[in-house]
This record gives C-alpha cells, sequence and structure tokens, in this order.
C-alpha cells in the first residue's frame, strides 16, 4: 500500500521534472517509496503532525519523527510531510520528496509486527534533514489537501486490490456449504482440508 500511496500523490502532484527523475524505477519495482505522515501523539489526525519543516534560503530544513511508515524501510524515496507554518494549521502543512541517504534521515525503531511482514514497519527520524526547493512536493501548504485527495485515491487502490480475496473468500463459501465437505455423504470433513 505504501509503494500505491506513494507512487498516487508523486503523480497527482509532482512536477514534470519530479516524475521523470522516480517515477520511471518506482513503477520498474528498482525503487521503493513510502509516505511519512503519521506520528506517535497524532495517531490518524494528519492536522496534529508536529514535524517541521523552515525555509533557509533556496532551502529546507526539517526536522521529526515519523511513526508506523510502512515500507520505511526498504524505501528509496519518501514523501514526508511536515509543517512548514504551524501557525496555519492544516493549511500549513507541505510534502517533500527526501531521498534515502539524505543526511541527518535514518530508519527509527522497526515494530514487531504479527502479520504484513513483507513491509517494513517502523520509524522515520529527520534531523536537520535539508532539501532543496525542488523537493516540495505540490505548493508549499498544500499537503494536508493533497495527502487527503491521495488517501481516497489510495483506498480506492486498496479495495480493488483486495477483489480477489473476496472472489477467493466467495468460493470458499460456497465450498464449504457443500454437502460434500459438511460430511453429507462425501468423503471430507473442515478439519482435514489441509490434507489436499
Amino acid at each position: 500500500m505504501a509503494y500505491v500511496l506513494g507512487a498516487i500523490t508523486l503523480i497527482e502532484f509532482g512536477t514534470p521534472e519530479q516524475k521523470r527523475k522516480y517515477l520511471p524505477d518506482i513503477a520498474r519495482g528498482k525503487k521503493g517509496i513510502c509516505v511519512a505522515i503519521t506520528e506517535s501523539h497524532a495517531g490518524s489526525d494528519a492536522a496534529a503532525i508536529r514535524s517541521t519543516g523552515q525555509r533557509k534560503g533556496d532551502k529546507w530544513l526539517l526536522n521529526g519523527i515519523k511513526s508506523l511508515i510502512g515500507n520505511v524501510g526498504p524505501a528509496d524515496l519518501c514523501v514526508g510531510a511536515v509543517k512548514t507554518d504551524p501557525a496555519a494549521g492544516h493549511k500549513g502543512i507541505s510534502t517533500f520528496l527526501i531521498e534515502k541517504g539524505t543526511p541527518g534521515l535514518r530508519v527509527g525503531r522497526i515494530e514487531e509486527k504479527m502479520s504484513m511482514r513483507g513491509s517494513v514497519t517502523g520509524e522515520l527520524v529527520m534531523e536537520d534533514v535539508t532539501v532543496s526547493a525542488a523537493g516540495v512536493l505540490g505548493e508549499v501548504g498544500s499537503g494536508f489537501k493533497n495527502l487527503m485527495k491521495s488517501l481516497d485515491l489510495g483506498r480506492l487502490a486498496a479495495a480493488y486490490a483486495g477483489e480477489p480475496l473476496r472472489s477467493i473468500a466467495a468460493w470458499a463459501r460456497c465450498f464449504f456449504d457443500s454437502a460434500d465437505v459438511r460430511g453429507r455423504g462425501g468423503r471430507h470433513q473442515r478439519g482435514e482440508l489441509h490434507r489436499w
């Protein structure tokens, strides 16, 4: 899901130069992407983030700790949300493209999960991360609005991705409802299905 959300955000709000630079390798699976919105104190309230972005000439200085970030370990590129104008509330949130290996950017604590172990989830720490003006994704101050649109599109993608699972579940319901599986004259009982 992190790949989809990151790619959607880049497609929807990236400049032509940003798209040319990153999308081909993301589409080919050569590079990973993550989206860093969540912070431990804010949970799902994206407007309550405290990470900051301060303009320093033609560059931006980013600071903060993001939590529960999917694909954080293998990601080569991160869409990071920070407050560039804290007084403006959600209208003061901006997004930046941050490349892996940028000084001050590091992966923090990795979460131990019960499932979905194929996606590394953890903290992303930004300590005086410098990003050029070319790294601003969308317009300064439009990050919240843009991310909400991306999340809506991402939810549609997730729903579509779940369609094969719904088909399998429907097939399984029909299968389990058949007389043979319930044991009415059939050779297999529910507990024996693992032997097939």
